[in-house]
């Protein structure tokens, strides 16, 4: 998988709407997943930035 790949999964996921059909729900889907989209866009466009470098180091922290 690419980088490409990964705003891809991101904008299907927001178009998908997680499966919430409470309006109240979709919309704090929507609003979560949009932030995603938005910094992956960010590196896309400007690269690794302060930002996007904090962000990756939360996400690296998260255990499942």
């Amino acid at each position: 998988m690419t980088f490409e790949d990964a705003v891809k999964i991101a904008r299907g996921c927001h178009d998908y709407s997680g499966g919430y059909h409470d309006p109240k729900e979709w919309e704090i889907y929507h609003h979560g997943i949009q932030t995603v989209i938005n910094a992956l866009e960010s590196v896309e466009k400007k690269g690794i930035t302060m930002q996007s470098s904090v962000l990756h180091s939360i996400g690296s922290t998260v255990t499942t």
